[in-house]
């Protein structure tokens, strides 16, 4: 294993990622994972963050990794799809939030949202063995409530559709959020956390292992990498991309969710 640091700006219409080594290696970046973040005022998107990262060493070989608290990213050997291998830190993060929940295998899961995240969280649900639901399965059949899952995984970001995930959920339940809903609007944990004994958690971008659980980052990767083959955020926005201090250029490719993937021409 090895460790990098990089960080990404956009530049106008372009994006500019640098990165390098902390140890000796001739690494090279090849894919990463990447999320525009809301302004403060409105849904302009004028900040990116890394969420996964693939690289190439001298022999061919993939790794990947995600930025820690310090911006340090431990490479692990990975898929040999750079698109594939970066998108495993968001998919682990979800990964490790439901194992935490000490879900029952099989329990249902009902997945809100459209675009890369709902796809996303739909294929890690399913891969550590949840029912993945759609949503309109879950309507009712007009003679009585609709029925309530155990699980529900709100994907938007959008405070509206917390609420809902929220009142879909069955008491007792577990509630997870990607994006950032909840720190957009007030969230009452009175009437569902205390009263209902909802479990209501935020699942970060890229994971945050414990020292026990540092045996599932080796192993669980091989199993998320076979559901995440073909996934990727919706080619709605293309930037042209430079990655340094190589020189190499690149496209990365968004969807509105701020959602995007960078893949780097080969040389």
């Amino acid at each position: 294993m090895w460790l990098r640091s990089a960080e990404a700006a956009l530049s106008g219409s372009s994006l500019k990622i640098r990165h390098g080594g902390i140890t000796e290696s001739d690494g090279r970046l090849r894919a990463a994972l990447l999320r525009r973040e809301r302004s403060a005022g409105g849904a302009n998107r004028s900040r990116v963050s890394l969420s996964g990262l693939a690289f190439q060493d001298v022999e061919g070989r993939i790794f990947w990794g995600w930025p820690d608290a310090s911006g340090r990213i431990r490479m692990r050997p990975g898929d040999e799809r750079p698109e594939v291998s970066c998108l495993l830190p968001a998919a682990l993060s979800l990964a490790l939030a439901l194992r935490r929940s000490d879900c029952d295998l099989g329990a249902q899961a009902l997945v809100l949202g459209d675009g890369f995240a709902a796809r996303m969280a739909g294929a890690v649900a399913a891969a550590v063995g949840c029912r993945v639901l759609a949503a309109g399965t879950i309507q009712g059949d007009g003679r009585g409530p609709a029925p309530r899952p155990a699980i529900v995984v709100e994907t938007s970001g959008e405070p509206q559709r917390l609420a809902e995930a929220v009142e879909r959920c069955r008491d007792w339940g577990l509630v997870l959020s990607l994006g950032d809903a909840l720190g957009q609007a007030p969230f009452d944990y009175y009437a569902h956390v205390h009263r209902r004994a909802l479990t209501l958690v935020q699942v970060p971008d890229c994971p945050v292992p414990t020292g026990e659980e540092e045996d599932l980052v080796e192993r669980v990767p091989g199993l998320l990498a076979a559901a995440l083959g073909g996934l990727r955020p919706a080619p709605e926005e293309v930037l042209e991309a430079e990655v340094l201090p190589e020189g190499a250029v690149g496209r990365a490719e968004f969807e509105r969710s701020g959602w995007g993937l960078l893949l780097v021409e080969d040389r």
